[in-house]
């Protein structure tokens, strides 16, 4: 169990921006959650990703695991993105 000096919750930052983190005993996760993302962004992703995007992504959300100063583990819809198959045979797969 975690020692209670080495644990706290933050639900929101005064900022309002959607970020809430807990640390336990040097780990840190952060997540952040807002809307889905404007046409602007989405016209944004398309083009560094080069094809049509869902119309519904939540962008700027993520999950984020820290130890200290070093990040472990990013999760964010651009990179999950990135890993998507558009090969000549990617469609095949689907089926």
């Amino acid at each position: 169990m975690a020692d209670p000096k080495n644990y706290s919750v933050v639900e929101d930052s005064d900022k309002g921006d959607g970020i809430r983190s807990i640390s336990i005993n040097g780990w840190n996760i952060s997540t952040k959650k807002r809307p889905i993302l404007e046409n602007k962004e989405i016209e944004e992703y398309s083009k560094i990703l080069g094809f049509n995007v869902p119309e519904m992504i939540f962008g700027n959300n993520y999950l984020t695991v820290k130890h200290g100063d070093k990040e472990i583990i990013n999760l964010n819809a651009l990179d999950a993105l990135k890993m998507v198959d558009t090969g000549p045979d990617s469609a095949k797969k689907v089926q």
